[in-house]
């Protein structure tokens, strides 16, 4: 049968048809389906056995009108596979409609990313907004905070703690031991010393404190020999019988690790330094104050619930009465150690102001169920309230993460007010019709605005197949295997610059993460290795003096590039602010470094390698603080390894300022354009030479092109093709290269193939560029004849045999 629908419960209303629920919470017919009461409707592994009887029921009976199978989805509980049913209840609603008019204004201000779900996906959205329904009928959950009176006239909505504290069943006094040798030697006791009993003075202030004490119903002492010797005054002064002298770990001094025994003022010092008082913070790997407080008030709620209208005193040590005291009268943490607050007194007797809220067995505030059912309030007529037991719609919860992670209003008020609404937020597509509309809903229901002022939407990343990554299916690689395997710099990468930070999905392959690894990780460690290899980290080098074009021009493609990464983040566009990066990390590699390697080794002097390497030096560490926020390993690896003798360099590359943001003027404009040029130029030539079949090895006499370029490029040119004479002719439509061949280029070219060889096998045999070899050539093979091997010899020894440490030549005739 169809789903029972809104526009069906219309008609029965119309028509006064009651509306009967014949399904029970516990999945079986009611009484009011005779034939079938307490059967299940469902049962796993047996969907269709409720609907074969019903069946059988209406044909035995002649009411059946037709009979066929229809096949299609049924859901199914995700976890234990279990038949699910829809069920109508009543439910709590948030007045969506009441303030959608604001809704939809306060997204036309949002900055979506990309922009076309704010009035697409999430704009149509909004424009259909109906009621919320923010309640579910669950046991687990954050429970709406509303009490309603047993006979169901009033109705309460708390908002706070205090609202539902109920007072103690008993009085209660807390005091603090007296003076100890502990505290004259200025030392912590943690352990319970046995020698360190009260001292004279501690004796006296105790005796002090319980002149005018009134008579106690029980004592509760803490079982040190200090807070004993405490109680044991106590009782002399009021007439308390020792014997009756409760004692319990609970109340014992806080478990300071591995401060116990140390000097009071080294403690406070060092966690000052280390937790700044973070009651969440474990203090030398013993107890954190709040395990303090939860255990002393586990030790109050279960007296609480034991006793009822007695006077009791809790003798103790200062650090667990004062965060008891903190817990009974509900303070919040921005309170607890304020300096307002007074540190337990030696022998003092106070009054304990103690508010009982909802705790759980270890002492933790806990208002989930069953501990919140317990609350009872009275309503204007003395009638007992109870909670109505629906619990919070987890998006609702979601939606109030930015007030509910500072705990607004309560404290951090100045915090909250200064950082909202958030600068931006990301998440799915699905969210637009979950967290981005619950945050706003909130957002503008509270405040009036939206909570945040840019989204940035991710598509869906799908497994190879097309289906969803599902753990069970297996059907994709474990992350920390890529991780292991290419690192998380190339993983985060792989997302970034992919059509998933545009809201789009994607089919997720190794191959992927592989391929963003060399184009990125690779190229980027090569350029360091090879830095690091021919400087010396201690010089450093300056970038002040520049004047080769190739290190001006990797300049002006770094200022460019600062303003591309920058503007993609300012706009939240994050593939905007990570694709260029690998686009300059290829011309850095693949052009400036190539064409830069014979200067960085030294060949044209000492000056230009300097000043090579010292362009080098600055491009890598800018480069590396552009990489940090989506590949903060590699870049810290540069950072750190480039700046290893630096003494202005800070502890790490994620504690530095963003790189300063440079105007890249015309001169800059020019030379990134003739660079463009020049380089596509030199693809031509090369992909001519490759047409022709004659290797770049092989020099050639000219080569003709129709740009007039600065005199510099035109060298880069005539060194990246191997040509001798660069000749400009406007009337050419497409470079050309002279291709005749003269005797004299011939022997060039040989003098490079053979230069190329040599290197290959230094290479192949493992040798380092210092290493010195001997050298021995077989003339006959390589077709030396009539004395032209001395010729040859000569050119290797001479010509190349320093650049590859060749010591010593032979010739086999």
């Amino acid at each position: 049968a169809p789903a029972f629908g809104a526009e069906d419960m219309e008609l029965a209303k119309a028509n006064s048809i009651p509306v009967i629920k014949h399904v029970k919470m516990d999945g079986t017919f009611t009484t009011d389906v005779t034939d079938f009461a307490g059967m299940k409707v469902k049962v796993k592994d047996d969907t269709m056995s409720a609907d074969i009887e019903i069946i059988r029921w209406l044909a035995k009976n002649h009411l059946i009108f037709e009979k066929h199978k229809i096949v299609h989805s049924y859901p199914l509980c995700w976890r234990c596979k279990t038949p699910l049913l829809n069920y109508a209840t009543s439910s709590w609603f948030v007045d969506v409609p009441k303030i959608k008019d604001k809704l939809i204004s306060e997204n036309q201000k949002v900055g979506w990313i990309p922009e076309h779900i704010r009035d697409g996906r999430m704009g149509r959205w909004l424009e259909g907004a109906r009621e919320w329904a923010v309640s579910r009928r669950r046991y687990w959950g954050a429970p709406l905070p509303i009490w309603r009176s047993v006979d169901g006239v009033e109705t309460l909505v708390v908002g706070s703690l205090a609202e539902i504290a109920q007072p103690p069943r008993n009085k209660y006094f807390v005091m603090r031991h007296g003076e100890a040798i502990s505290n004259i030697k200025n030392v912590l006791d943690c352990s319970g010393d046995p020698k360190n009993h009260l001292t004279e003075q501690g004796i006296n202030q105790v005796t002090e404190f319980t002149k005018n004490a009134k008579k106690f119903d029980y004592i509760f002492t803490s079982p040190f020999i200090r807070t004993k010797q405490t109680a044991e005054i106590v009782c002399e002064a009021t007439g308390f019988d020792k014997s009756k002298i409760i004692y319990d770990d609970r109340l014992k001094e806080i478990n300071s690790g591995t401060y116990d025994g140390v000097s009071i003022d080294k403690y406070f010092k060092e966690i000052n330094e280390q937790i700044s008082y973070d009651s969440n913070s474990k203090i030398g790997g013993g107890e954190s104050h709040r395990e303090v407080m939860n255990r002393a008030m586990a030790f109050l709620l279960e007296i609480d619930k034991k006793y009822e209208n007695k006077s009791i005193l809790i003798v103790s040590h200062g650090d667990p009465i004062f965060m008891m005291s903190a817990a009974a009268q509900l303070l919040v943490d921005g309170e607890v150690f304020s300096k307002e607050r007074e540190y337990p007194k030696h022998g003092e007797i106070k009054s304990l102001d103690y508010k009982v809220i909802p705790r759980d067995e270890t002492g933790a505030v806990n208002l989930h169920k069953p501990y919140i059912d317990q609350v009872i309030l009275k309503d204007s007529r003395g009638v007992d309230m109870k909670i109505i037991g629906d619990v919070f719609d987890c998006w609702f919860e979601s939606g109030s993460m930015p007030y509910a992670q500072l705990h607004y209003p309560f404290e951090n008020k100045e915090v909250f007010e200064k950082n909202f609404p958030a600068n931006f937020i990301a998440e799915g597509m699905d969210q637009t019709r979950g967290w981005f509309y619950s945050l706003l809903n909130l957002g503008v229901g509270l405040f009036d605005k939206s909570p945040f002022k840019n989204v940035i939407v991710n598509g869906t990343v799908m497994a190879e197949d097309g289906r969803k990554m599902s753990k069970s299916e297996k059907n994709y690689t474990d992350p920390m295997e890529l991780v292991e395997k290419y690192g998380a710099d190339a993983l985060r990468l792989t997302f970034a610059n992919s059509p998933v930070m545009q809201g789009e999905n994607i089919l997720f392959t190794d191959s992927m993460v592989e391929e963003i690894y060399k184009k990125n990780i690779m190229k980027i460690e090569n350029v360091l290795e090879f830095y690091l290899q021919n400087t010396d980290l201690a010089q450093g080098e300056d970038t002040t003096q520049n004047s080769n074009i190739l290190d001006l021009w990797i300049l002006a493609i770094l200022k460019n590039l600062k303003q591309k990464v920058t503007y993609g983040y300012k706009s939240y566009k994050l593939d905007e602010a990570v694709r260029p990066i690998e686009n300059f990390i290829d011309d850095l590699s693949v052009w400036y470094l190539r064409r830069s390697r014979d200067r960085m080794k030294g060949v044209n002097g000492e000056a230009d390698k300097l000043q090579s390497l010292a362009t080098m030096r600055y491009v890598l560490i800018e480069l590396a603080k552009l990489m940090a926020p989506m590949s903060p390993f590699i870049a810290e690896r540069i950072y750190q390894s480039v700046m290893m003798t630096n003494k202005d360099k800070r502890e790490s590359i994620h504690l530095e300022s963003w790189p300063k943001v440079e105007n890249i003027n015309k001169e800059d404009k020019d030379l990134i354009e003739q660079m463009m040029m020049t380089r596509n130029i030199c693809s031509q030539l090369l992909m001519l030479r490759q047409k022709i079949n004659i290797p770049v090895r092989q020099p050639l006499a000219s080569a003709s092109i129709n740009k007039n370029l600065d005199k510099n490029l035109l060298e880069i040119i005539k060194e990246e093709v191997n040509v001798k004479e660069i000749k400009i002719d406007m009337t050419i439509t497409e470079s050309k290269l002279d291709t005749i061949i003269t005797a004299e280029l011939r022997r060039e070219g040989d003098q490079r193939e053979l230069s190329r060889a040599i290197k290959d096998m230094r290479r192949d045999l493992g040798l380092v560029s210092s290493d010195s070899i001997s050298l021995t050539i077989d003339a006959d093979r390589v077709g030396l004849v009539d004395g032209e091997y001395q010729r040859v010899m000569k050119i290797v020894k001479v010509v190349i045999g320093e650049k590859l440490s060749i010591d010593k030549v032979y010739t086999l005739v």
